[in-house]
């Protein structure tokens, strides 16, 4: 089959490109931090933090299968957006345009050329997965993923609502109570983003992350490990029949290398 690559959902082969090269298969580097240590040659090298990886180079080579408007390609090959690679179909990045297509005429009307994309580690799946219904509770979750995942958390409910993460015997919980009394009036959901570390109202209209009780290891502890289970608890009618949390919706974002 003929390389190509897809650019914010349009199709290399449209706008009159050939792939030349595919980019290598390359994955991304741990992040290291060096600390300089009195008395001991060079640096010493630790990882900055679990699952943390360096952004990456991927270069395409190109050329033209037909004459090609440069401006068009120049206005569609910049920014920052998705990038699918016909080697990796079922895979997307989130990648941003390094260098822009440099053509050079090879012979007569033929040009030929790199574009650049600066790529962010982790990739995500086409199409992407679909959310999982969390209603009832100690509901197990698994990521079968390379990379820690930072789910969004949608949650459904009267008054006081309460998420539990438990990958073991700890927790990890997030608390939304607009009102700091025991039976708050007039939330019926709530939207945990555990990647932007935000908790908001379901329309997204109003910022909740000011009246939000976060516990242990804070809203980084709703992430879930790679290839690890976790154990959604909800706060039932039987806890509390004025403030319950009665589903949860979550967008899992599985990420691999």
């Amino acid at each position: 089959m003929e390389p190509y690559f897809l650019w914010n959902g349009v199709d290399s082969r449209e706008m009159g490109l050939v792939v030349t090269a595919p980019p290598a298969q390359v994955f991304p580097t741990e992040r290291l931090r060096q600390v300089s240590v009195p008395g001991r040659q060079g640096s010493l090298n630790t990882l900055a933090g679990s699952g943390e990886y360096e952004t990456y180079i991927k270069s395409i080579g190109i050329g033209n299968r037909r004459r090609v408007d440069a401006q068009t390609l120049a206005a569609w090959l910049r920014g920052r957006g998705t990038l699918i690679l016909s080697t990796e179909p079922d895979f997307a990045y989130d990648a941003r345009v390094l260098k822009e297509a440099q053509l050079a005429r090879s012979f007569q009307r033929v040009f030929a050329g790199t574009v650049s994309f600066s790529v962010q580690p982790g990739k995500s799946r086409v199409p992407p997965e679909s959310p999982i219904i969390v209603n009832t509770t100690h509901t197990p979750i698994y990521n079968p993923g390379d990379l820690p995942a930072r789910p969004i958390y949608e949650l459904h409910g009267m008054g006081l609502m309460e998420l539990r993460l438990s990958p073991s015997d700890t927790y990890s919980t997030v608390t939304v109570d607009p009102t700091g009394q025991d039976r708050p009036i007039g939330l019926t959901g709530a939207v945990i983003d555990s990647d932007a570390m935000t908790v908001t109202t379901l329309d997204g209209t109003e910022s909740l992350t000011e009246i939000t009780n976060v516990l242990n290891n804070g809203i980084q502890g709703l992430w879930i490990p790679p290839h690890g289970t976790v154990y959604v608890d909800l706060v039932d009618q039987e806890e509390d029949p004025n403030g319950y949390t009665s589903q949860v919706v979550v967008t899992p974002r599985w990420r691999w290398l």
